[in-house]
């Protein structure tokens, strides 16, 4: 299986990996929101460790993609192949108190600081670089998805409640389901205006974080 390395996004500095990371942001979300490479940085700035970038050797097919789709050239070993982006916010555990679009959820996309009252985060995406998606890659968002989950469990101890802006979409609910989320069947409708999905179904990961706590 192909390495990893996980990088929070303030640790980012290479001009080279913002301009991926916004292309790869552009092409799965532009309908919703489109941002530049320096949209980005502010944006990992702002958000500090509540978003994670998962990196992997880069491969001729990457080199490729890259300099086809974005119009970009990349001379990095390691690629941004896969981005979590959460949200910190107080619930109390209180579906209703979830944002009801993406833009209350994330400060209109440039995201805010965590606060110290805060016990929930919220799975707002996860993105894939399109040439380690599916058969093409080798189970980068899950890997991914799967290293959120434990570091909220080991080293969040104020987080009580971990919850998804999950696209209403049957594929990826059942994603979700595998990796250990409970389908609360809480909709918000039109919640990402523009996407192809507008509706969310909000999946719950709380449960899976105690078990991961109390092994």
């Amino acid at each position: 299986m192909v390495d990893l390395e996980f990088r929070f996004g303030n640790e980012i500095t290479s001009e080279e990996d913002f301009s991926v990371l916004a292309a790869m942001l552009n092409e799965e979300w532009e309908n919703m929101i489109r941002i530049s490479p320096q949209d980005l940085k502010s944006r990992l700035a702002n958000a500090q460790k509540q978003i994670v970038v998962a990196y992997s050797k880069i491969t001729k097919e990457d080199i490729d993609y890259v300099s086809a789709k974005y119009g970009l050239t990349y001379s990095n070993k390691m690629i941004p192949v896969a981005i979590a982006e959460t949200r910190s916010i107080f619930t109390g555990g209180d579906l209703g108190r979830i944002p009801k679009n993406y833009f209350d959820l994330t400060n209109k996309g440039v995201w805010a600081a965590s606060n110290e009252s805060d016990d929930t985060v919220i799975a707002v995406d996860i993105t894939t670089l399109p040439t380690r998606k599916g058969d093409k890659g080798n189970g980068e968002a899950t890997r991914l998805m799967k290293h959120i989950l434990g570091h909220v469990a080991y080293n969040c101890n104020a987080i009580k409640h971990i919850f998804t802006y999950t696209p209403d979409i049957q594929g990826l609910i059942n994603w979700h389901i595998k990796l250990g989320a409970v389908d609360t069947g809480y909709k918000i409708y039109g919640a990402r205006p523009g996407y192809g999905t507008p509706d969310v179904n909000v999946m719950d990961y709380s449960s899976l974080i105690k078990q991961l706590r109390s092994a």
